[in-house]
């Protein structure tokens, strides 16, 4: 009976079970119709025989259809079995199941004692940053082609699949069965097909699709599979793990616990001076030395040890603690600037991050100039360092703090130039005075020429402007190379130096072998 419920369903409630329950509706009116006038011809003797077993098989049929209606509304009620029609979220009106009818799905798909099901979340890389670009439209764009890709790859009406989109939990695939390595496969070639068509006309050409899967088992509730599908799709954004589609293991659960306890840690990491600032040299390639460094936070953690930024910024940047370990940030660099001058050892230009809800705190300008004041610190050792997101999303505000931030006599420089495709002309209304090309050209141009060609073309066109320019993330001597033959004024990366402590930092300044060299060389002249 359910079997026929469903098949009469999916053909029958496409668009809304609102129209299927007035169609039921409807269908019982008329055996209630027919019911009364068999009755009344019955009672007034105008009946000839077969009336009565006419009788019997309607008022049977109507009180079958009056439980059917009943007991199995939410069957009927379900977009095959229940789709709602996406608006806000596409680019067009499309017929798409609900968190409501995923759910009854998935129940469905579970009934069974030994049931088993693969759940899957699909997810954008770096949402933010492409909103930040494309507009609303982004997301858009890219839901429709998300959508696309999973019905082509799933087919229409294939009881073995349940996909939908909800606004809070994003894209949702459930397949029956517990086929891992074949769904994966279809997931890989999902995030394909989405590239392709995002990519084919030049629409969006930097969208990566990420997946996280969970293989659930009979008696589990939708929500805790969701949420461990959730956190295998968080590790997949966060770039820990380099590939499409990761499944769900219990090590997840155990680093995820530890990430959330770091969120609470924070404040007394802040308090209790456990954020370190490092400092990764540059080098300036006309002249062979090391005219300044970045300053990077690290947390010294009292059981987890050193962790990366990478780690515990994005909580700072939740809680809005962001602004402290900026302004903690500040006041070490020039707390080590006093150091480095009354030992009589050499102070380089450092720069320090900017972030943009510090950009936003109204005294942020306030305690540089006091901060400096408070150490005599001279604003020429400092510069400020803005990403280019920052820049691209609200160029006018960016300008004007530009502006007051050079008013303080303190250089700044825009980081990740050309991660986010940003127009040059942007660059012409906001006066930088450095300009740092994102490492994803780098990594490319020892093999392709194209790379090499834009990277030249931004050089030109900054230094038209006024800007000197450094390369991020020079990890090979054949790439400082091409740098210098491409005129790049200086280099920020491995192949001279990791980060280093702020004792370690001085000692290689005194002593490295790229300096030695141009003296070694000096002296042979």
């Amino acid at each position: 009976m359910r079997r026929l419920l469903n098949f009469f369903a999916s053909r029958f409630s496409y668009k809304t079970h609102k129209r299927n329950s007035y169609i039921i509706y409807i269908i019982l009116a008329i055996n209630t119709i027919a019911s009364i006038v068999l009755y009344t011809i019955m009672i007034r003797g105008y009946y000839k025989p077969g009336f009565i077993i006419s009788l019997y098989v309607t008022v049977i049929v109507n009180a079958v259809l009056i439980v059917v209606a009943i007991l199995y509304q939410d069957v009927l009620a379900m977009s095959a079995l229940d789709r709602d029609i996406a608006k806000d979220n596409f680019t067009k009106e499309i017929y798409i199941f609900n968190e409501s009818a995923l759910r009854q799905s998935f129940s469905h798909m579970m009934r069974r004692r030994k049931a088993e099901s693969l759940f899957a979340v699909l997810d954008v890389r770096d949402i933010t940053r492409l909103r930040s670009i494309y507009g609303q439209k982004g997301p858009r764009i890219i839901n429709d082609a998300l959508y696309a890709a999973i019905h082509e790859a799933v087919g229409k009406d294939n009881k073995n699949y349940a996909y939908g989109f909800s606004p809070i939990k994003g894209w949702i695939l459930i397949k029956k069965g517990g086929e891992e390595s074949l769904f994966i496969e279809e997931l890989q070639s999902i995030c394909q097909r989405v590239n392709y068509i995002l990519e084919k006309d030049g629409t969006m050409p930097d969208v990566a699709i990420l997946c996280g899967v969970y293989h659930a088992y009979h008696g589990q509730s939708f929500e805790d599979v969701y949420s461990k599908a959730q956190i295998a799709g968080t590790y997949n954004l966060s770039s820990r793990i380099s590939s499409d589609v990761i499944v769900y293991s219990e090590e997840f659960m155990m680093d995820d616990e530890g990430e959330r306890s770091l969120s609470s840690e924070l404040g007394n990491a802040i308090n209790e001076e456990q954020l370190q600032v490092f400092y990764q040299p540059k080098f300036d390639l006309q002249n062979d030395f090391f005219f300044g460094a970045e300053a990077l936070i690290r947390w010294n953690h009292p059981s987890r040890g050193l962790l990366p930024p990478s780690l515990f910024i994005p909580f700072a940047e939740q809680s809005g603690r962001i602004i402290e370990v900026d302004k903690y940030v500040f006041e070490q660099v020039c707390k080590n600037m006093v150091k480095w001058k009354n030992e009589g050892k050499r102070i380089p230009k450092v720069s320090i991050n900017l972030s943009r809800k510090t950009a936003l705190a109204p005294d942020i300008l306030t305690f540089y100039k006091e901060t400096m004041e408070k150490y005599e610190i001279n604003p020429k050792w400092i510069e400020i360092e803005l990403t280019e997101s920052m820049a691209a999303q609200d160029a006018v505000f960016v300008s004007a703090m530009i502006r007051k931030i050079k008013a303080l006599d303190l250089d700044t420089s825009i980081d990740d130039f050309g991660m986010g495709y940003s127009a040059f002309s942007s660059l012409k209304k906001i006066p930088f005075d450095t300009l740092k090309i994102d490492k994803s050209f780098i990594d490319e141009f020892e093999l392709d020429q194209k790379s090499r060609d834009l990277v030249r073309c931004i050089n030109d066109i900054s230094h038209s402007l006024g800007m000197k320019t450094i390369a991020e993330g020079v990890e090979t001597e054949n790439q400082k190379n091409i740098v210098k033959e491409l005129g790049i004024d200086a280099v920020q990366g491995y192949y001279y130096s990791r980060p280093l402590g702020e004792f370690e930092f001085q000692r290689f300044l005194s002593n490295n072998p790229f300096e030695k060299k141009k003296k070694q060389e000096e002296v042979a002249k």
